[in-house]
Formats: C-alpha cells, structure tokens, sequence
C-alpha cells in the first residue's frame, strides 16, 4: 500500500529483525521506497478500501498531515529496530532519502536561494512535523545518500546538464545538512530515457569520479543494475574511465585531508543556467587544486 497503515507491521520487524542479524559492515544503506512521494499519490489512498476508515475520513490536509507523520515514524522505526542489533558501531543512510530529493527538469525553475531557503523544496521524509528539515528519520541516518542517476544520454539536449546535476545534488543537500553526503553514481543512461541503459561516456566517467568531491561529497556509491540480461556482449572499458578518474584524483588526496577550503564560485544550478565551463578548487594552505570541465563546449571549443 505504500502506506503506513493498514500493514501487517509484525512481519515487517521480523524481517528488519532476521536481515538485521546478518549484518556484518561499517556502513548500512537502507533502501525502503515504501511510501507516495507527491501530496496527490498520497490522497489517492483515501479511495483504497483497505486504509481504515477513520483515516480515510480525514479532510485532504489532515490525511496529508497524518499520512506524512505516520509514514516517517515507520522509516525511524525500520533504523530503530536494526539498530538494536548491530548496535551504534555502523553508520547508517538510507537511499536517496534528503532533503533535496532527485529531480532534473525543474532545476533552474527555482533560484539557488529558493532551493537553499524554501522549506516547501525539502521533502516530507526528512522534515519533523513542524515542516522543518529534522525528525526521528532524518536524525537517524549519519549519512545522506542522494541518488542523481543519469537520465539523459549526452546526445540528448538535456545531457549536456549531467555534470551541473550530480553537483547540484551534492551542493543543495549540503546547504540544508551538515551531514556527509555520498551518492549513488550509475555508469550508465537511466532506463526511462534509453531501455538499453547504455554506457555514459568515456570524459562523462571520469568527471563522474572526480567532481563530486570537490562539491564536498565524502565518497561514492557505485551501482550497477543486477537485472540486465545475462547474456549481454558489452564494453566494460567505462569502469576503467571511472577508476583512472578516481586514481587522478588519488595523485592529489592530501588536498582533501585535514583542513581545507573548498572553493565553488557559481553553484551548479546557475552552471546549469549559465552553461559555461564548470570549475571547482580546493585551498589547503598555499595550495589550489582546480577542476575544470565544460560539458556544453561545441567541437571547435
């Protein structure tokens, strides 16, 4: 049902239960994705026969009220109940479940003050219930995981934004939470714009790599779909583009090491705007390390 009533919520603990106690990791991510995101999937519910009646009863802003109230006390409670058994060793994050969540086409429809002030951009998940950025859930992840997969093949008019996207992700998060922030990169085309969810590219893998930390991320999820069909014939040499990014990065780690600066003279919603050359730096002492990439410079740029 996607809802937090009308559940058999026995079998949920004992499943969080029995996965919790084969857990052996200093770093857990959570994956739920049981709820509506959007107030009219979530008022859609009223129709559903199987959510008891006295919620079904409630006008639209009350059920939306209690709808997102109770889903979260679900989320902290799927936390709380695998942290009382490997106890508070492990971080713990959950799948794009930020303040900012995932989005691409309406990036540049909001300045980046709206996106960094507006409390209604942030999304209900990781709000307490006076609507601001706080609650059980959010309190109970150390680590924020974002999920800006690429939606757009760089041939697509939209792809030459995939660069200002992973960092807009990455910096507009940031603005609401000190928590670190490492998100979920996929080395491939997302299947709603291409089913064959083709390689991105060779100069796409390595910016991949490298960028995100200089937008402060604090490291990488790196996924791939384990459904694709088995026998597909492909060139993996993407990966290789997307770890000889990382070992350039390496050749300068110390950069990244105790106290330094980062240096990010336009946000990347306004690289987005602007589509000029995107360049982020690094101050450690005496020292700058630049980046530098346009995505939107023609063949004789």
């Amino acid at each position: 049902l996607r809802s937090p009533w009308g559940n058999d919520t026995t079998a949920y603990r004992n499943y969080w239960d029995n996965y919790a106690r084969t857990i052996d990791a200093d770093l857990i991510c959570m994956d739920i994705e049981r709820f509506q995101r959007e107030d009219r999937d979530i008022l859609t519910l009223k129709s559903n026969n199987s959510i008891p009646e006295n919620y079904r009863k409630l006008s639209d802003a009350d059920f939306l009220t209690t709808y997102k109230r109770d889903i979260r006390w679900w989320h902290a409670e799927s936390i709380n109940r695998v942290r009382s058994i490997v106890g508070n060793g492990p971080q713990i994050t959950t799948y794009s479940d930020v303040p900012i969540r995932n989005t691409w086409l309406n990036i540049t429809s909001n300045s980046w003050q709206n996106w960094t002030t507006d409390l209604a951009r942030t999304h209900y998940l990781t709000q307490d219930n006076s609507g601001k950025v706080g609650g059980p859930y959010y309190d109970g992840m150390n680590i924020l995981s974002p999920s800006p997969y690429y939606y757009y093949g760089f041939d697509n008019p939209f792809g030459k934004d995939y660069l200002s996207y992973l960092l807009f992700h990455i910096e507009v998060n940031r603005a609401w939470s000190n928590k670190p922030i490492i998100p979920f990169v996929w080395l491939r085309i997302h299947d709603s714009y291409d089913p064959k969810t083709p390689f991105i590219t060779s100069f796409m893998a390595q910016a991949t790599a490298i960028f995100p930390f200089f937008s402060g991320a604090s490291g990488l999820w790196l996924w791939d779909s384990p459904f694709l069909p088995g026998d597909r014939q492909e060139n993996y040499s993407t990966y290789e583009h997307f770890i000889y990014g990382l070992y350039r990065l390496s050749e300068f780690k110390d950069m990244f090491e105790g106290n330094n600066e980062l240096v990010i003279p336009m946000s990347a919603r306004d690289n987005m705007t602007a589509q000029n050359t995107i360049w982020r730096g690094v101050v450690k002492g005496n020292n700058i390390l630049i980046a530098a990439h346009n995505p939107y410079a023609g063949d004789n740029e």
